[in-house]
């Protein structure tokens, strides 16, 4: 924890970090495995999420949390909008 200073910059620095990885990842003409390898991503990073929760509180996480969410709402309409345009 030494090397953030507190707390507040540490998770500063981790919601910084996981918008930079989850912004790498591109919703375009996924395939199947680029769609399996997004899952594992989200769900290793939703794990780690509900680690630092249990160290340093939900609602100091909480707008992880939303960035999550909100990645796998973004993945869900993709799927289902492409899924209409394959028809």
């Amino acid at each position: 924890m030494n090397i953030y200073g507190s707390e507040k910059e540490f998770i500063s620095v981790y919601k910084s970090m996981l918008e930079d990885r989850l912004l790498e990842l591109k919703l375009g003409n996924l395939a199947d495995e680029e769609v399996k390898a997004m899952d594992l991503i989200t769900k290793n990073e939703k794990q780690n999420l509900e680690k630092l929760k249990i160290r340093f509180g939900e609602a100091q996480l909480q707008p992880c949390g939303v960035i999550l969410r909100d990645l796998q709402e973004s993945k869900r309409t993709y799927i289902a909008i492409s899924e209409q345009f394959k028809m």
